[in-house]
């Protein structure tokens, strides 16, 4: 009993270190990897992945913000669209196919704002590729999602923006046009085509 008190007071205990096992060649010790293959050959690590990766498919889409209202959203896309920010961050609906594997809702439509193929974004581009790549190629990313703009506090690929504003002026390359045409937009569009985004 007290060996067991022992090691609890540094965070494992006797019958934890047992069940995760205490490590060998190749296996960290206190890991679940050192029980082995669970079900369906997995180990446990790889069962949570699992579990885990089904559980967030089936999550619903989360609701539009009821405190944005009607005529701003209305104007803020008006905005958006002028801007040209709706060629890549299309409306265009996708629809999941009848029966899917997967368990999702067959036939649920859903508006991601994304067309989620990739664009040379210039300097905004990540200069991440493959030995080989040209630079063009590390320029390139794929049009991220705006849903859930609203729960996110730091946005763009690598956290640089901290608000809408700062990451539309941030896009370079094929992005380029749709920024300068947003800083064109009076004080008032900007504002209702951020709260239309922070809506979705």
């Amino acid at each position: 009993m007290s060996n067991s008190k022992r090691s609890r007071r540094h965070g494992t205990t006797e019958q934890e270190v047992a069940l995760l096992g205490p490590g060998g060649p190749g296996v960290p010790a206190g890991t679940d990897d050192g029980v082995g293959s669970c079900a369906g050959g997995l180990t446990q690590i790889q069962s949570d992945v699992q579990a885990f990766a089904r559980f967030a498919t089936l999550l619903a889409p989360q609701p539009p913000d009821a405190g944005a209202t009607a005529a701003i959203v209305a104007q803020g896309f008006a905005a958006f669209t002028r801007a040209g920010c709706h060629g890549c961050h299309v409306s265009t609906a996708f629809v999941t196919p009848p029966s899917p594997a997967n368990g999702v809702p067959g036939g649920f439509a859903f508006r991601p704002y994304s067309d989620f193929l990739v664009h040379n974004m210039g300097t905004l581009g990540d200069m991440i590729g493959n030995d080989g790549d040209s630079l063009d190629q590390t320029r390139r990313m794929r049009t991220a999602p705006l849903w859930g703009l609203r729960f996110r506090s730091r946005l763009l690929h690598d956290g640089r923006a901290a608000d809408v504003p700062a990451a539309i002026r941030a896009h370079a390359g094929q992005g380029a046009s749709a920024a300068s045409a947003f800083a064109a937009l009076t004080a008032a569009d900007q504002a209702a085509l951020v709260t239309a985004l922070r809506s979705i």
